[in-house]
This record gives C-alpha cells, sequence and structure tokens, in this order.
C-alpha cells in the first residue's frame, strides 16, 4: 500500500490532464509557438514522399507463378486473358528470378480480396490471397 500511494498521488495530480482537462488562458493574451525551422522541412519531406510513394498496405490475389524459358510469355498471355474477363481489375506482373508471377486487385481489407477470389475460383482454382502493396483504390 506503501508503494501503491505516491502512484495514486501522482495520477490525481495530473487528473485534469489525462481526462483532456482544458487550461483556461485569458483572452486578451495570444500564445506564442516557437518551433524549429527544420520541423517544417521534415513535414514537407515526408509530404514529398507519400505523393512519391502512393502504394498502401492491402491485398491482392496471386493467379499466376511460373519459371522456365517460356515463363514471360505465359505470364503476358495469362495477364491478358484475365484482363479481358474482369476489365474493372487491374493485374501486375513481377518478376523476381527465376519466377514469373501475376498478382491482381487492389483490396484494401481481407475480406475483399477473399470475395473476388471466390468470383474467381472456377477459371483460377489454385490463387490465394497475399499481403502486398497496392494502389489506393479512388475514394467514391
Amino acid at each position: 500500500m506503501r508503494r501503491l500511494l505516491p502512484v495514486i498521488i501522482s495520477l490525481l495530480s495530473l487528473s485534469p490532464v489525462l481526462s483532456g482537462g482544458q487550461i483556461a488562458y485569458p483572452r486578451d493574451q495570444s500564445i506564442q509557438i516557437i518551433e524549429d525551422p527544420r520541423i517544417d522541412s521534415l513535414v514537407k519531406r515526408y509530404a514529398y514522399y507519400n505523393e512519391s510513394t502512393p502504394a498502401i498496405e492491402g491485398y491482392r490475389i496471386q493467379i499466376f507463378f511460373d519459371a522456365g524459358h517460356t515463363s514471360m510469355q505465359n505470364a503476358y498471355k495469362v495477364m491478358e486473358i484475365f484482363e479481358a474477363r474482369y476489365p474493372g481489375e487491374h493485374a501486375y506482373i513481377s518478376f523476381r528470378e527465376p519466377y514469373y508471377r501475376i498478382r491482381v486487385g487492389d483490396f484494401r481489407t481481407r475480406i475483399e480480396a477473399e470475395g473476388f477470389r471466390q468470383k474467381i475460383m472456377p477459371e483460377y482454382p489454385n490463387a490465394f490471397i497475399i499481403k502486398d502493396n497496392i494502389n489506393p483504390p479512388p475514394v467514391p
């Protein structure tokens, strides 16, 4: 109990801060904020980075994975067929030696990705959901 008493007293003294209490300032006075000029530089750098890398974390569905001397042609053929069947969805081809793979969609949640995967299962029975950086879908 002796160890707990100082903690309780300090919490009670901080209760206006912890409860979101406000400090009253006279209305005729103004508040001056003094900040390091490097903060503006960091904010601008952060904004530039976000504009140059618009990807966010989300999910895609991998529908193709192949290696070999004809894998690139096969990948482009699968991508072309997919885009013809599902014109609203985007397909992305990537190469990580020695594999070509095709991932489709830009889904924010796994539930959205699962719904689309169920839709394409007859054509792509081996399709699976993968966590990936996606292009953010347009906001309606």
